[in-house]
């Protein structure tokens, strides 16, 4: 009877815990909603909170609308070590990110995530903006084949042939090839 007594108090106390932690990140996203992006900071720099991962995304993000871009990106790149897989903090940070025009730093977290999860469509169209972005085109086309060969959905060919032009530097030799590949991929998805 002791140890049922324990385990119920213990329950009991975790799930108080985890009460107390979502009303605070509520109270965080509450002051976000409002445009308090300063009270917003203060918040998630609580000492009981500030180590959650969902916090440390929403500071990168209200860092990011403040405009404090170099704490934004020590915070992100801080979050980013610890290779989060939540859809919640992704979104979070990405956007964060986006803001600051570093979202490129999501690319390694991406890459950690897919080598988790290969069949991730969303996470493997992310990854491929994020290679737009930086304009990669190799690793663009690489990963378009990919992504159509697991989903066979033709608009994954349309970005396998973009990334194939986007290598053509105009002096190549296989220019000529390389358009006629692509025109053929598009006939015949």
């Amino acid at each position: 009877k002791v140890f049922e007594t324990v385990n119920y108090s213990l329950l009991s106390y975790c799930f108080s815990i985890k009460l107390i932690m979502e009303a605070k990140i509520g109270k965080i996203y509450q002051v976000m909603d409002s445009g308090n992006y300063k009270e917003a900071i203060k918040l998630c720099l609580a000492r009981d909170v500030q180590h959650l991962e969902v916090v440390q995304a929403l500071l990168t993000f209200a860092y990011s609308v403040t405009r404090r871009k170099d704490e934004a990106l020590q915070v992100a790149r801080g979050l980013i070590a610890k290779k989060p897989t939540d859809e919640t903090v992704l979104a979070t940070l990405s956007q964060g990110l986006k803001m600051i025009r570093m979202d490129y730093e999501m690319i390694p977290l991406y890459e950690n995530i897919i080598a988790i999860n290969p069949y991730s469509d969303q996470h493997l169209s992310e990854l491929f903006y994020a290679y737009a972005r930086t304009g990669d085109a190799k690793k663009m086309q690489t990963l378009s084949q990919k992504l159509f060969k697991t989903t066979a959905l033709p608009q994954y060919v349309y970005w396998t042939v973009c990334s194939m032009i986007q290598q053509l530097n105009g002096t190549s030799s296989n220019s000529a090839m390389v358009l006629t590949l692509a025109e053929r991929m598009l006939i015949e998805p």
